[in-house]
């Protein structure tokens, strides 16, 4: 994939398509909103950061820490706006670009 820059792009599309949105539709859009409503929005919030916390423990201890505090930060944004888009926008744009950056490092062209 590293050695084609439109299929590089396409790939990217595609996860942001088939991963980023699915995922936050999910978990903020269904998950949180919908617990929200009995818990409140603090224990919403909350439980599906641990949720999306716990779904980042294969990952370096950096990106567990990034997932955590995105996790509040992602919630309240979501609460605020009332609506998921945002969140779901900023995490394909730091999804992509983390992939951008590791990709130039591989390459050594960073």
């Amino acid at each position: 994939c590293l050695t084609s820059i439109p299929l590089f792009v396409i790939y990217e599309i595609l996860y942001a398509i088939l991963y980023y949105v699915p995922y936050e539709f999910f978990f903020r859009g269904f998950v949180q909103t919908g617990l929200s409503k009995s818990w409140g929005i603090k224990k919403s919030i909350l439980f599906v950061t641990l949720l999306t916390t716990l779904l980042h423990l294969s990952k370096p201890i950096s990106e567990i820490g990034a997932a955590l505090f995105a996790g509040i930060l992602f919630g309240y944004l979501a609460y605020k706006t009332d609506s998921w888009y945002y969140v779901c926008g900023i995490h394909i744009i730091v999804g992509i670009s983390t992939d951008v950056f590791c990709a130039l490092q591989f390459l050594s062209l960073i």
